[in-house]
């Protein structure tokens, strides 16, 4: 699954023509996990937007805790998604699957299906709120976060969101980022 998410955001990256339909963005943040561990998370995503409305890509993050007794994990997820623009309104809805792997100790595949909305103030901030729920067969890690963040237009293709999430369910955590966003 590493190398397909690699290749297709390789691919997304460097094959289009079409100005503005790759979205890629990285991102570094922290999560809170049961008030008792913290773990810096990495994050990159690539969509390929099509003039429908739907989007395709992948994301790859990497959580390092800061505890040498709890193992690093990887995540990598493929996507599909739609998204559109109802006046200052840019309501979108993903789904995806994933799979973690926490250094060979256990590795697991899942599913997620996040809704939300990003609404305009004005050319150059924006507020973007969503939910995702989070499930898999093969251990207890369903949860329900939700997301809200704010961000800032620099120009017409680079953006800086600002980003809490509250997570809910199998465990409780509280997550800050900030991503930098490219459209291509």
């Amino acid at each position: 699954m590493k190398r397909i998410i690699f290749g297709l955001i390789l691919i997304l990256s460097i094959t289009t023509t079409n100005a503005g339909n790759v979205i890629f963005g990285s991102g570094y943040g922290q999560e809170k996990i049961n008030d008792t561990l913290t773990v810096d998370l990495y994050q990159v995503q690539a969509l390929y937007r099509f003039n429908s409305g739907i989007m395709v890509g992948g994301m790859i993050q990497h959580g390092n805790p800061k505890n040498n007794a709890v193992p690093n994990e990887a995540r990598e997820e493929v996507i599909v998604g739609y998204g559109t623009r109802a006046y200052n309104f840019l309501p979108y809805a993903f789904i995806s699957i994933g799979e973690r792997d926490r250094d060979s100790v256990s590795e697991y595949n899942y599913h997620t299906l996040r809704i939300g909305s990003k609404y305009a103030i004005n050319d150059h901030f924006y507020l973007d709120a969503s939910y995702r729920f989070r499930d898999t067969d093969k251990a207890d890690w369903k949860t329900d976060t939700y997301f809200a963040g704010i961000g800032y237009n620099i120009n017409t293709a680079t953006s800086v969101q600002f980003q809490y999430g509250k997570t809910n369910g199998s465990f409780n955590s509280d997550s800050y980022g900030v991503f930098l966003v490219n459209r291509f």
